[in-house]
């Protein structure tokens, strides 16, 4: 798979979120506003009309309280989706390494030792399962040796 297929298919998957959890937050938003609405004839129903102080099943200041729960719960839910996707996330995924793949295996890459930059590597493949494979990349001769210290 090259690189652009990589990304393009990484698109995709953010879009395809992106409008389920759009869907999940129209939703929400929604639920919110039913309830609002219901708080708001509980309160008609008490002040203006002269009902009882729970003639709705519960008194009016637990009606009141189950709503702010409510609402603090959507809206926790409501952060927790946007900072999944904001467009910094979004830039982020992008700009990671594209995903291997060797026969329809995706590669997991490991460098020893790790942060090694130059040089000359040994590749060894090592197959993990069905759907994976580990690419153990091993420095054998340091840059310094092949070129020389730069100072």
């Amino acid at each position: 798979m090259s690189e652009q297929e990589t990304q393009t298919d990484l698109i995709e998957f953010q879009k395809r979120i992106r409008k389920k959890y759009t869907r999940l937050s129209l939703f929400i938003f929604i639920i919110g506003i039913i309830f609002i609405l219901w708080a708001f004839i509980v309160t008609l129903g008490i002040y203006i009309w002269n009902y009882s102080n729970d003639w709705a099943l519960i008194s009016f200041e637990n009606w009141i309280i189950v709503v702010s729960i409510i609402i603090v719960i959507f809206v926790l839910i409501e952060i927790a989706f946007y900072s999944r996707f904001c467009s910094l996330n979004e830039r982020k995924i992008l700009e990671k390494k594209p995903v291997e793949f060797i026969n329809g295996k995706r590669v997991f890459i490991y460098t020893y030792p790790k942060g090694t930059v130059g040089g000359i590597f040994s590749k060894t493949y090592i197959d993990i399962d069905e759907q994976n494979i580990l690419r153990l990349r091993t420095l054998m001769i340091p840059p310094g040796e092949i070129w020389g210290k730069t100072e």
